[in-house]
């Protein structure tokens, strides 16, 4: 084994130790032992992926500063004490971190805009899923309001307002999170990938329902440890049937695509909606 690929290695591991002890951590003080492992297990499909593209440095450094990002604005959403069932902490001592936060974000958007192989449109979508998750997984997210408004605007019964927000909320899940792999796809496809290689499209559609369903397990998470809200087995679900079905759609027409092109004309790495890569001049 290289001493590339040991390191690599290395990393991977110590990045999965690290991400489980702390979900671990998170499960401990939230009381929630499934959504932490599962979304320990997403995280770590998605740094299994990883070492499938040729250069995986940009992968990286963008999914460390989606994951402060999201961090940020979860933070951000609260109002001054961020309660677990064991532990109160107050989010005035997370200055340090909104500090280290930003400073990673500007990184990570100077090499998204000048050191990456894509354009930086569907990076920035990425981030706007990141805040919009991040934001309405909080105690402000929940349904009441919602049914409130609904009951004022429409004069419908109580009953009856619960059941239209039920079902325009899971539209949304559905909606939101296949957008979500979506984008997801998009960014796969404009890294810089074998694309001529038979398990490009896998891969590619691989890593969006695992960014996909890392976002899913988040937002139930958030929502366990939030009073008066619950994280849900069955929307982590309904979220990735809406993932997968905008990855079928996608894969289905980026196959044909490559049907009618022919083997001899499937398009270089980097080319495709996400831009050429500066390495063809």
């Amino acid at each position: 084994m290289s001493l590339e690929r040991a390191a690599r290695a290395a990393l991977f591991l110590s990045g999965l130790i690290a991400t489980f002890g702390g979900l671990l951590l998170i499960a401990w003080a939230s009381g929630s032992a499934w959504l932490p492992v599962a979304f320990g297990l997403g995280i770590g499909a998605l740094l299994r992926l990883l070492p499938l593209y040729r250069e995986t440095s940009n992968l990286n450094l963008w999914t460390a500063g989606l994951v402060a990002l999201v961090f940020l604005f979860w933070v951000r959403s609260e109002r001054g004490m961020i309660s677990f069932d064991r532990i109160q902490v107050a989010t005035s001592q997370f200055w340090v971190g909104w500090v280290l936060g930003l400073a990673l974000a500007g990184i990570v958007l100077l090499v998204a805009l000048f050191k990456t192989p894509y354009r930086a449109a569907p990076l920035l979508l990425l981030l706007l899923f990141a805040v919009i998750l991040a934001t309405a997984s909080g105690s402000g997210g929940g349904a009441g309001r919602m049914v409130d408004w609904v009951i004022r605007t429409f004069h419908l019964s109580r009953e009856n307002a619960e059941m239209a927000v039920i079902a325009f909320r899971k539209v949304v899940h559905f909606s939101y999170y296949g957008a979500n792999a979506g984008v997801a796809y998009w960014v796969a496809r404009g890294a810089n990938l074998p694309i001529r290689k038979p398990f490009f499209s896998l891969a590619a559609a691989s890593w969006a329902l695992s960014f996909a369903g890392i976002c899913a397990c988040f937002d139930e998470l958030r929502q366990s440890t939030e009073p008066g809200r619950t994280g849900s087995f069955w929307d982590v679900l309904l979220d990735l049937a809406g993932a997968a079905f905008v990855v079928a759609l996608m894969q289905r027409k980026a196959l044909r695509q490559a049907l009618n092109e022919g083997p001899g004309d499937l398009p270089g790495p980097g080319s495709g909606p996400a831009g050429p890569s500066p390495t063809q001049g």
